[in-house]
Parts: C-alpha cells; sequence; structure tokens
C-alpha cells in the first residue's frame, strides 16, 4: 500500500464517483478503477460496494477513511516540516554570548524571528569567552558573541563584525578628570589601573595594553577583575581608573562616570560560527540581523 493509494482512494470515497474522481485527480478513469482495485487487493477486503449504480463505502471502506485522511494529513505535514527546516524556517538555533557583549544581543531580530518563524526556536546562553569557543569548536552552539576575532581559529569560525564599539575612560566619582568632557590618553600616565585579568582574554588584554604604550607609557596595573562587571565594582570603590568599550555602561552606577577619549579608538565585535555549520536556522537568522544592522546604519 503507497501513498498514491491512500490519495486515489480517498478521492473515489469523497465523490463516491469513479468518473468525477478521475476527473479531481487529473488522471484518466481505467487506470484509477486498476489502482483502487489493487489496494482492495493488498488490503484483502472489498473497499466500496458496486452492486448499485452508485458507489456506496463498505464498512471496510469506512474504516480505512478516516485512517487514510489522517495518513495523508500527518504525510503533508511532514513534507511541509521538512521544507520548512530546509528553508530555515524551523528548526532549533543556540546563541551564546558573554557580558558585557549582552548590551548588543540582536533582540529586534530575535524578535522578528519569533514573529516571522513562530517554530523557530532560539536558546540563548550566557558563557565566558573560552566556554563559547570550546562549545563552537565541539559544535555544541551555533553562534558565538566572542568579541574579537581570534586569528588562530579563523580556519575553523567565520568571524563578522556587527558592533564598533568605542573606548571609555572608566573613572570614579568624585575623580578629577571626572570633571573633564574628553580625556587625552596621556593624562593617565601617572593613574593606577584596574584591568580585566589577561586569562579571560589574552587578545583583548594585549590588545587594551598596546593603547597606553602607543602614547609612550605603560599603565600601572594594581588590581585585576575576573569580569567587567567586576571590573566596574572596583573602579566605581575607587581602586583605580580602566579602559573600556562603551558596551559596558549598562553596568553603571552613580559612583562610576564614563568619559570619551580626545582621540577616539574603536574596536570591532565579532560574532562567530562554525565554518562547516549549514543549518539553514543560521542561515535565516545571519541575514535578518544582516538587515538590522543595515537598517540601524541607515537609522543613524
Amino acid at each position: 500500500m503507497e501513498l498514491r493509494h491512500l490519495k486515489y482512494f480517498v478521492a473515489v470515497a469523497e465523490e463516491l464517483n469513479m468518473r468525477a474522481a478521475a476527473e479531481k485527480l487529473h488522471i484518466s478513469q481505467p487506470p484509477l478503477s486498476r489502482q483502487i482495485r489493487d489496494l482492495e487487493k493488498d488490503l484483502g477486503a472489498e473497499l466500496f460496494d458496486r452492486t448499485k449504480q452508485k458507489l456506496k463505502l463498505t464498512k471496510a471502506g469506512e474504516c480505512l477513511l478516516k485512517e487514510a485522511r489522517d495518513i495523508l494529513l500527518k504525510s503533508r505535514r511532514a513534507a511541509q516540516l521538512v521544507k520548512a527546516v530546509n528553508e530555515g524556517k524551523t528548526g532549533s538555533l543556540t546563541i551564546a554570548y558573554r557580558v558585557p557583549v549582552e548590551g548588543i544581543l540582536p533582540t529586534r531580530v530575535i524578535r522578528k524571528c519569533r514573529e516571522v518563524y513562530p517554530s523557530l526556536e532560539i536558546v540563548i546562553r550566557e558563557m565566558t569567552l573560552h566556554e563559547q569557543i570550546a562549545a563552537l569548536l565541539e559544535s555544541q552552539i551555533d553562534l558565538g558573541y566572542l568579541g574579537f576575532k581570534n586569528p588562530e581559529l579563523q580556519d575553523i569560525l567565520n568571524f563578522e563584525t556587527i558592533y564598533k564599539s568605542e573606548m571609555l575612560v572608566a573613572l570614579p566619582s568624585g575623580h578629577k578628570l571626572a570633571r573633564r568632557r574628553k580625556i587625552a590618553l596621556e593624562e593617565l600616565a601617572d593613574q593606577p589601573f584596574v584591568f580585566v585579568r589577561r586569562s579571560e582574554s589574552p587578545i583583548a588584554y594585549d590588545w587594551l595594553l598596546s593603547i597606553p604604550k602607543a602614547c609612550g607609557f605603560s599603565p600601572n596595573i594594581v588590581m585585576q577583575a575576573d569580569t567587567a562587571r567586576n571590573l566596574i565594582k572596583l573602579v566605581a570603590a575607587g581602586y583605580g581608573i580602566s579602559l573600556l568599550p562603551d558596551v559596558v555602561m549598562c553596568y553603571s552606577t552613580p559612583d562610576i562616570v564614563f568619559r570619551p577619549l580626545k582621540s577616539r579608538i574603536q574596536i570591532d565585535w565579532s560574532i562567530a560560527w562554525r565554518k562547516d555549520n549549514k543549518s539553514p536556522v543560521l542561515k535565516t537568522f545571519l541575514c535578518l540581523l544582516r538587515d538590522e544592522l543595515k537598517n540601524r546604519s541607515l537609522r543613524g
């Protein structure tokens, strides 16, 4: 018994007329009659009472009609689901981010995904940079908000810049430099600095260290924190100052102030995914994300 047999049977059962069913199916009547006979032979039961001018379903035929409709409906749903998965309209996507990158998570894109593709599931997980890299390499997540591009992983991962963050000077409130609208890097030469530990992100640490060195001084690092959030707490407590991207301003408190540099310094925040990840859902999300970034740029 094949799906086409059931399709033909349902058409005849609904029309109770072989010629009308054949026209509905866009086939000639003799082949349709043979298909119905083959189905009855396979099942070992008469499906239609042919003793009268008009066909009538037998008890076996009535039983099969209900089951056949259910099977055909499930078959259509399965085909639609496969098509939707292939087109990235359904399925699951796991996104990981790290503090403070949640400030630039594309909530508008996630909302649009939910509105346009309600059956598409997006899972968001907070992970450290090291956890994200490990999860990407092991294909446990689809997309990571890593921030800095990692040249050592460019053979395995795709990196794409989604945001340009401006570096700011973070100062405890009441600091003498807090009265300035903009601060020159040279003015920070004699200040105590608070950094996030190098082990958390060696690339980011080394890049940040190079900023003051380019101005002729090495920062006096008096304390190191494990996260940007805790670093801000140390700055607010008066242990020192720091250079931080503007995305961390979401953690601002009355005890800390941010001031721009006179000479603007920007960094690229990037997302990353495996080069061999061919997920249609990932492709759909990236397309929506790029559209949102383009629209955001046009909005200024």
